[in-house]
């Protein structure tokens, strides 16, 4: 028997994330969850990767999930009304996940 070659990914979103609609996708045919992750929250995400993985350890199933992320865009949370930041080729940037109680130091997210 041939392995199929074509996978079928299925974007997961507030009507699909449910555990008995992402079984039904799965059932159909399902290969990868895609999720979007410039919408929805940090933890829907979380959410329904278990889902996922649930279902992949309960049923059998084999769905990877995919997170999509916006291109070479990091999205950022609070810079105190700055919208944006713009790397040049050979800036240095530091990525912390610390908590600063005055403005970030240059290049800091």
């Amino acid at each position: 028997r041939s392995i199929p070659r074509t996978k079928f990914v299925c974007t997961i979103g507030p009507s699909t994330s449910g555990l008995d609609e992402l079984e039904a996708l799965a059932v159909g045919g399902m290969n990868v969850a895609r999720l979007n992750m410039c919408h929805n929250t940090r933890e829907w995400h979380k959410e329904v990767i278990e889902r996922v993985r649930s279902l992949n350890e309960e049923k059998g199933f084999a769905v990877a999930v995919m997170m999509d992320t916006q291109g070479s865009e990091i999205h950022m949370g609070d810079l105190d009304g700055i919208s944006s930041a713009k790397a040049e080729d050979g800036d240095i940037w530091t990525f912390t996940i610390r908590s600063f109680d005055a403005a970030l130091p240059d290049r800091t997210l």
